[in-house]
Formats: structure tokens, C-alpha cells, sequence
């Protein structure tokens, strides 16, 4: 049986093999050592050029061939090329980011993401962590689904879809479900 950290981790890879396959490109904004880099290649194969951007860690010294380092913060990507990348992936990151630092990065990926190409978010939904009291003291700010859906149109991209990882309220019985996996 899987815990929470466990659970999410599994349930955000199925999210990312969900995604289309052929991207060759990948930016992952807000990485966390060469570990995510391989769970990248694990749940979205094919990848020949794969860029972390990431300010607060060090960079590892056993990263996967392949990979770049970047060591800056995800609202300044000026060291990535303009419509260079096919797939650009930031998971459990944004809510960690002060409001000029995501205005920063919304505007700098859709600089960087090629045309065709895909922006991936994954964050907590403030709607329900607030209704089920559950609190990240890392967290600087949690958003509702309509207001990442309107920062991410207000930045220029399409909203193609918005999926829940995890199942957080029972809509026929109108009740939340709790955390436990």
C-alpha cells in the first residue's frame, strides 16, 4: 500500500504518460535531482534533449546523459532558446512561486514553448486542500482551477485540459473523500 507522497508521485507519472507522445524537447521547470530526470524518461520515453531549470538546488553530479542543467529561477529562462521546447513540464512547482515570480514563468514559457507544443502543470487545487484542511507550509500560494486556467490564457496558451489527479470529493453523494490512499 502506497502513502500520500507515494500515491501522488504515482498518479503524476500516469499523468504525464498520458500525455502525446514525440516530444523530443522537454524543459522540466523546478526540478529536484537526477531521480526526476529519470522518472521523466520512465513515464514520457523518447526525449533526446531534456533541460532542468532549477534555482534552489544544487545541480547533481550524476545526471542521465542528455540532460542540461540550468541554474536559474523559472521566471528568467533567458539561457533557453525562443519556441525551442515540445514539452514544457512543471510539477509541484508553481505553488511555491511568489506572484511575480509566476507571472515571470508563464510569460517565459510561452517564449520558450514551440508552436504545437505543451505546457504541463501539476499543483494543488486550493479549492480542496482548504475544504479538507490540509496545509503545505511550503506552499507561498495554492490557485483554484479558474484562476490557473485564466493565468494560463492570460499568458497566450489554449487550454486543452484540466484533469484532477486525485479524486478529492464524491459527486454523487456530494461529500469529500479523504486523503488516505
Amino acid at each position: 500500500r502506497l502513502g500520500f507522497n507515494e500515491n501522488l508521485h504515482a498518479l503524476r507519472g500516469e499523468g504525464l504518460r498520458s500525455m502525446p507522445p514525440g516530444a523530443r524537447t522537454v524543459l522540466s521547470a523546478g526540478c529536484a535531482g537526477s531521480w526526476y530526470f529519470r522518472w521523466i524518461a520512465e513515464n514520457y520515453p523518447g526525449i533526446e534533449r531534456h533541460i532542468g531549470l532549477e534555482a534552489y538546488s544544487p545541480k547533481p553530479d550524476d545526471l542521465p546523459q542528455g540532460v542540461e542543467w540550468i541554474a536559474n529561477t523559472v521566471s528568467d529562462m533567458q539561457a533557453v532558446a525562443d519556441a525551442s521546447i515540445d514539452l514544457l513540464f512543471s510539477g509541484q512547482n508553481i505553488e511555491h512561486l511568489v506572484e511575480q515570480e509566476i507571472a515571470g514563468f508563464l510569460c517565459e514559457a510561452r517564449r520558450v514553448v514551440a508552436p504545437g507544443g505543451w505546457l504541463v502543470l501539476d499543483s494543488p487545487n486550493r479549492a480542496m486542500t482548504q475544504r479538507l484542511g490540509w496545509f503545505q507550509p511550503e506552499h507561498i500560494i495554492e490557485l483554484t482551477v479558474d484562476e490557473i486556467r485564466e493565468l494560463v490564457e492570460l499568458a497566450g496558451f489554449d487550454v486543452v485540459s484540466i484533469t484532477g489527479l486525485w479524486q478529492c470529493y464524491d459527486p454523487v453523494r456530494h461529500r469529500l473523500l479523504p486523503l488516505d490512499p
